[in-house]
This record gives C-alpha cells, sequence and structure tokens, in this order.
C-alpha cells in the first residue's frame, strides 16, 4: 500500500560554469514495503545545458550525512524538459555506518552531475520525509499480526506507531518476528504471543500482552516471566495445569532457587504453596511443571526495558536468572557483557550459561547461540552481591545462522547409565593452555545434587574445578594427560563412547583406569564397565592421545593433580592403590613437611600453618617422582 505524504514542490536553481538547472519535487510519495522503506521521489527537469545529466539521491538523517543511496539517475539528453521517478529503498540501520534505531524524519538531498563537469557540490535544499508509519489494526482477515490485510496501511516494521483499538484480538504466532516502533493496546484488547513467536519494539509499548511460554512435556523445565509484572495463584495454578506434589499435595509446581543454606527436605529449591498472590520477579528464572500434559505457561504483563537481576555467593555462587523479555537473548553478547571482558560477573571458570536439558535431565553450558523468550538459566556468580545485565541490545528474533565450520580437533566423551547420558568436551586450539582459559574452559554445573557426573580438571594449576568444556594446546596433543572424573553408584554398568572431529587419523584416543592398570582404544569402539565399588572424583580415569600404543608401563605418576583445597590442606588426586611419599619444600628449598601416604584416587594432607608464596612439591612413587609447583593464595 502507498500512503501520499504532502510536500510543497520545491524548485532548486543551480549555476555552474556554462549551465544552469533546475529540479522539481512532484509530490514525493513513500511507499512502505513487508521488506525495507522504499521512497519515491517524483522529478521534474528543467535546463539549459549540454550533455547527459544525472540525477544523484543523498539520505541525510536529522541533516547529518549518513549514506549515498539511489546512485546515478535517468540521463537526460540535451533540449528536453524531462519527468521521471527515482526509488530509494532505505535499509535498516544494520546496513549503514551511523544507528538509525528510534530516528525516523530522512532528507532528500540533490545533486546533479554533467558528464563534462562531474558532481556539482554545494548545499542545496531538500525536501523532508517523515518516515514513521502510522498504521492501524482493523483484523479484516484474522488475527495474525503478520497479514498485511489486517492493516490499515501494510504490516508494522521497525519505524511504525501502531494502535491497537478496543475489543481487538491480535496474535504473534510461533514463526512470526514481529517489529514495531511504538505500540499502543487498548486495555479491552487482548494481544497474545505464542511460544516462540517475538516482538521487538524500538521504543515503547503500553498496555498488556500475554506471552504464552510452550512446553511438550511434564517435566520440570526453568522458565522467566517474558513480561513485567505477570502474577500467579490459585486460579493461575488452576488455569496452567501446575502440578501437586507427590509427597506434599501443597507444594505446587513453581520453584524457587535459593543459593543459601539447603533446606533438609527441598534442598536450594522453595516451592509455592498456595492460598496467596505472588508476583513473577523481572529477570528471575523458576522450576515450572505441568501436572497432567504439556502445554502453554500464560504470562500476561507489560514490556520490560532493561533487567538488571541480583546474583551472590551464599551457600554457592550458583543464581537462576531468566530472560524476560518476549524476544530471543544473544547468548554470546550476553558473556561479553556480564563475564571478564564487560562487567566481570561470573566466575573465571564458568564464562556460559547453564540451561537445563529436560528431555535428557541434564544441565548444559552455552558459550553461543540463542535462548528462547522466557528461557531461565544459572550463572556462576563472582560477585558477592552482583548483578548481571539483560538488556534489549541482546534481543533479536530467531533467525537461521550461518554454519560455521571449525578445523580444530574436538572430542565429545560420554557415559551413560541405564537411565541418562552425561557428556563432556575437549577443544584443541593453537593459543590455549592447559591451565584456565576463561570463556573456554567452561566448569560443570554443581548447584543441584546429582549421584551422576562426568567432567574433567585441568592438566596445570587444577585447583580441583570440575569442567563439562576444556581447551587444550593443540602443540602438546600428545603429551597431555587429561583427568577424568566420573561419579557413579557401585553396581553400575557404564558405557564410555567417543565422537572424534577433526582428529590426525594417527591419533589414537585412550581411556586409561588407572586402578586396573588398563589402558582401551576409544576410537570406534564403546567401552563398557561394571563398577564393582562407587566412584566419586578424579584419579581413577584419564584419557591419553598417542600415535603410539599404550601400556601399563607407562608413568605412573603421569596425570596426578596437587593443589591446596584450603590453607591447610592438600589434595592429591590421580594415584590408586599405590604406596607414596610426598616433600614440599619453599622457594628457598627449605624443606616444611615430609611424609608417606597410600592413595586410592585422592588424598588429603594435613598442612602446617603455611604463609602466601609459591611452593614445591616433590611426590615419589614406584621409583618414579614427580615435581609440581603450586600456589597458596
Amino acid at each position: 500500500m502507498i500512503k501520499k505524504l504532502f510536500l510543497a514542490i520545491i524548485c532548486l536553481t543551480i549555476s555552474y560554469s556554462s549551465y544552469s538547472q533546475s529540479i522539481t519535487f512532484e509530490s514525493p510519495t513513500l511507499t512502505q514495503a513487508l521488506i525495507g522503506n522504499v521512497v519515491k521521489i517524483d522529478y521534474k527537469y528543467t535546463y539549459a545545458s549540454p550533455g547527459n545529466i544525472y540525477c544523484g539521491i543523498n539520505l541525510l538523517n536529522d541533516w547529518t550525512y549518513v549514506s549515498f543511496l539511489g546512485g546515478a539517475g535517468t540521463p537526460v539528453a540535451a533540449g528536453t524538459d524531462v519527468t521521471g521517478s527515482l526509488y530509494i529503498t532505505i535499509p535498516d540501520s544494520t546496513t549503514l555506518t551511523a544507528d538509525l534505531t528510534g530516528l525516523h524524519n530522512y532528507k532528500i538531498n540533490i545533486e546533479l552531475q554533467n558528464s563534462s563537469f562531474g558532481w556539482v557540490a554545494g548545499s542545496y535544499p531538500s525536501a523532508q520525509i517523515n518516515m514513521t508509519k502510522t498504521t492501524d489494526w482493523t483484523g479484516a482477515i484474522d488475527n495474525d499480526w503478520s497479514k498485511m490485510g489486517n492493516w490499515s496501511v501494510d504490516v508494522p516494521n521497525r519505524l511504525s506507531t501502531v494502535s491497537i483499538p478496543a475489543s481487538k484480538d491480535v496474535a504473534i504466532y510461533a514463526s512470526v518476528g514481529a517489529n514495531v516502533d511504538n505500540l499502543t493496546i487498548d486495555p479491552t484488547s487482548t494481544f497474545t504471543i505464542y511460544g516462540g513467536g517475538s516482538l521487538l519494539p524500538t521504543n515503547t509499548v503500553t498496555g498488556n500482552i500475554m506471552y504464552n511460554v510452550y512446553v511438550p512435556d511434564t517435566n520440570w523445565h526453568l522458565v522467566a516471566s517474558p513480561l513485567i509484572g505477570a502474577q500467579y495463584d490459585n486460579t493461575w495454578v488452576t488455569n496452567n495445569d501446575i502440578a501437586s506434589g507427590s509427597i506434599s499435595a501443597s507444594n505446587k509446581g513453581i520453584s524457587l532457587y535459593n543459593n543459601n543454606a539447603p533446606n533438609p527436605t527441598t534442598g536450594q529449591w522453595s516451592y509455592f504453596q498456595g492460598g496467596t498472590s505472588e508476583t513473577f520477579q523481572s529477570g528471575v528464572g523458576y522450576g515450572l511443571k505441568k501436572g497432567t500434559s504439556g502445554g502453554n505457561f500464560a504470562f500476561t504483563g507489560t514490556m520490560p526495558t532493561v533487567l538488571n537481576p541480583s546474583i551472590s555467593q551464599n551457600d554457592n555462587n550458583w543464581n537462576l536468572v531468566g530472560n524476560s523479555f518476549p524476544s530471543y537473548m544473544d547468548v554470546s553478547a550476553f558473556i561479553t557483557s556480564n563475564g571478564t571482558s564487560g562487567l566481570n560477573q561470573l566466575s573465571d571458570a564458568f564464562q556460559a550459561i547453564y540451561v537445563w536439558d529436560s528431555a535428557n535431565a541434564n544441565y548444559v553450558a552455552l558459550t553461543t547461540g540463542y535462548i528462547h523468550p522466557g528461557q531461565a538459566f544459572f550463572v556462576n556468580s563472582k560477585v558477592n552481591p552482583g548483578t548481571v545485565s539483560i538488556t534489549k541490545a541482546m534481543q533479536s528474533h530467531q533467525v537461521s545462522l550461518p554454519f560455521y565450520k571449525s578445523s580444530s580437533p574436538t572430542l565429545n566423551l560420554s557415559v551413560s547409565n541405564a537411565t541418562s547420558s552425561k557428556k563432556i568436551q575437549i577443544n584443541y586450539f593453537d593459543d590455549k593452555t592447559k591451565g584456565l582459559d576463561p570463556g573456554f574452559d567452561i566448569g560443570m554445573f554443581d548447584g543441584v545434587a546429582s549421584d551422576f557426573s562426568l567432567y574433567t580438571h585441568l592438566p596445570e594449576n587444577n585447583e580441583g574445578i570440575a569442567f563439562v568444556n576444556q581447551a587444550l594446546p593443540t602443540s602438546e596433543i600428545e603429551s597431555t594427560i587429561i583427568p577424568i572424573g566420573l561419579k557413579a553408584n557401585a553396581g553400575q554398568e557404564l558405557t564410555f563412547s567417543l565422537e572424534a572431529i577433526n582428529l590426525p587419523s594417527e591419533i589414537q584416543v585412550y581411556l586409561e583406569d588407572r586402578a586396573s592398570k588398563t589402558f582401551t582404544s576409544l576410537n570406534n569402539n564403546n567401552v563398557n564397565i561394571v563398577l564393582n565399588e562407587s566412584v566419586n572424583g578424579t584419579g581413577k580415569y584419564f584419557l591419553h592421545l598417542s600415535s603410539k600404543s599404550l601400556n601399563v608401563d607407562s608413568n605412573i605418576l603421569e596425570g596426578v593433580s596437587v593443589y591446596f583445597s584450603d590453607n591447610s590442606n592438600l589434595r592429591v588426586k590421580g594415584l590408586s592403590n599405590t604406596n607414596a611419599s610426598l616433600k614440599l619444600f619453599n622457594l628457598l628449598g627449605k624443606q616444611i613437611l615430609n611424609t608417606s601416604f597410600v592413595s586410592n584416587g585422592v588424598k588429603d594432607i594435613s598442612l602446617p600453618k603455611l604463609s602466601k608464596g609459591i611452593y614445591i612439591v616433590q611426590i615419589a612413587s614406584e621409583n618414579r617422582t614427580l615435581n609440581k609447583k603450586i600456589i597458596l593464595e
């Protein structure tokens, strides 16, 4: 559709060398396309100069030069008045050098070109065209926002001022990404966004919105209200089919995570008991559970602008926050803003967000991609107290993302029992280390107790942190032994499996069981193990990459890690069923400790009172010696 904008006729008279030129704008017209913004300029040439004349268009915003658009216009033969039209497409701000978000008044400046003299420069009067599009909802077809026939002009874009009149029903469906500048919703109308759909305003939204977060099953899901001020009470529980507790029916399937001292019965979770009216906190995550079948969690509230949920380090460092916007959040942008390169609110070893995979009952660490409107996730706090920032700048519609293929070697190691599966990832890069690489070494989520887990420890400067993603140097791919941590109960049958990507063909990946003194290749093989006793920690299993066969003659001290678990305790991991001795020296060579012990994977050794500084640990076992430098901070 076309909206006519009246403008007075503007005549421009230009003198240059031996010719003069005038141009008339004839009723400039604004045409709104579904994609982009098209300006139609009708013109009339009146001239008395030889050669061909070209008309070019400069697009300006508030009289500030933004970009040259449109290029040369129609060539004009000498001697005749010529009328015609130019069509100029004004793109979104992402394709321009300046940020045009929220700016709507564009000016068209005319420049003339003569084949002999080139461009005629100068400051000429410009016609102003207001790019703000006012389009109103009619609902002439149905309630679908994305259909042109439901609007007085056409489907809104990011420059549109929109009004939803009284007693109307408007819906943004699952695959629709809706843009608007300013939106006003009459209180008597219903405005609903269905799960997966998104709304991105340039400026303001006035009025209530309902967002339906869809879940496919009756499992627990981590959810945040995508709107401000949404409430829940007994009626909300009934209308949204919220589950009741199997042990205590007064516990409803609405839970908050508290990182303080755990409750003996419910751990860190507290459950809604009913009988009161509560408000979903903005930017805060909740555990929600359906009672009988999958369906929608319906939230009603207003549009947020910026979210700053609080985080802390109480009983643990984990905090459940959420994307309380009705649009998709860029995970990388969130981490950049709140991690070490931004506000520095996230722990160095946990530069990720942790989402709950309800289908596999597992927490997954994410560093890239997008999360849905209303999806909640855990973060690990570096500060006490602090806040994380979730902004509109992090929001977008869900779009098809380009496929990036890495040539770096990657290992995906999985272990499964009869009921679930756990996975860790190891990536090799030229510029990474065997110590901590923030943003690449990603710690394991341990904010909720679990009796089955798989993780790694750092080969160097190990501080006992469990990692689900680890980055290592490519140059040391064969010399780096990776400690594998496992927690599993006795009597379980476990299956280890490996997916190797971009791994050199001559490299074999071996799983070492140090207790049984065996090495088993994981290349194209699953390894089945029945646990005779419970396992909890590192020291039993190690991962080796080698172009040579490995055997039990390998150094028993390879992969052993030593670190201060606190100021009065030294922890040794990786020695199994063996006698060993340990000596501790300061940097001056003075011996501080000399002791013997028998290790079954993990051994804690009490220390005398020590000053902060660097120490040397020497461990001896089976005629082998290991020296490690450790730091007490």
